[in-house]
């Protein structure tokens, strides 16, 4: 119980702390399907695997839980399944091909302090953000049904849109180790808004051209690292009071002995 109340004062600096820090993470992104018709009736649908996110971060944190931050990230899927159907029924398929997408976010999040709750070292914290993302499809291709090469299909490499995302995590701190380090935990949804999807004949020319709004969102979990500048360790703790020294009171006696003689009388034994 002792050495637990001695630690407190380390853990606590897992609580929300000001300042400027950075912050960096990795992990894994699920991109929902995208399904769209075109206007003369053509489907496109693509479906992706499991793909990686980084991301990094700088940003400044205030004493009462808010933060503010800047954030650079990347994720990428590579297709499972692309499929291109024709009016007429034609269909092609592909597995081929990858879709990533990159951009920066403008990030508002706000820290828990669970203190009171008697949990220093844990801080749950939430956030939204909104920024620029670029979203690029390639190498994907197909053939119809009877084995002709049917079209190509990609975006444009310069197809920016507004994103939006949801962030929701949390934060063991690791200042007894290093202090001002937190790693973090945390889950976040990403959409953009609307990407421009160009579908290509085998000839080059255009079967169709539109701007659509997907269901261009994906989910990720990462995990990473934040460091705060500038938060000194925690004082050591103080040191064990010794005990106090019980103080013998002194006796004052009488010793007798009789005129000349070295040996105690009765009275005084």
């Amino acid at each position: 119980m002792a050495a637990t109340m001695l630690a407190l004062p380390a853990l606590a600096q897992a609580q929300p702390v000001s300042g400027i820090y950075i912050g960096a993470g990795a992990g894994g992104t699920w991109r929902d399907k995208i399904s769209e018709r075109a206007a003369n009736g053509t489907q496109l649908s693509i479906s992706t695997e499991a793909g990686f996110i980084g991301v990094g971060s700088v940003g400044y944190a205030f004493r009462n839980g808010i933060r503010v931050e800047l954030e650079g990230n990347y994720r990428s899927n590579p297709v499972g399944t692309s499929v291109v159907t024709l009016p007429n029924g034609a269909q092609g398929s592909s597995s081929s091909g990858r879709i990533s997408t990159y951009g920066g976010m403008a990030n508002l999040l706000y820290d828990f302090n669970l203190a009171s709750f008697g949990v220093p070292y844990l801080s749950p914290y939430i956030g939204a953000g909104i920024g620029y993302s670029v979203t690029d499809v390639s190498r994907i291709s197909g053939r119809t049904n009877a084995g002709a090469l049917l079209t190509t299909h990609n975006v444009s490499t310069n197809n920016g849109s507004f994103a939006y995302q949801a962030i929701a995590g949390l934060s063991f701190g690791l200042g007894q180790y290093v202090p001002g380090l937190a790693l973090t935990l945390e889950y976040r949804y990403f959409a953009t808004t609307s990407s421009e999807i160009r579908l290509t004949s085998a000839n080059g020319t255009t079967v169709t051209r539109t701007n659509y709004t997907p269901n261009d969102t994906n989910h990720s979990a990462l995990l990473g690292l934040r460091y705060t500048f500038g938060v000194t360790p925690p004082p050591p703790p103080p040191a064990p009071v010794p005990a106090p020294v019980v103080q013998t009171v002194a006796r004052t006696y009488l010793v007798f002995f009789d005129w000349n003689r070295a040996d105690l009388t009765d009275r005084a034994r």
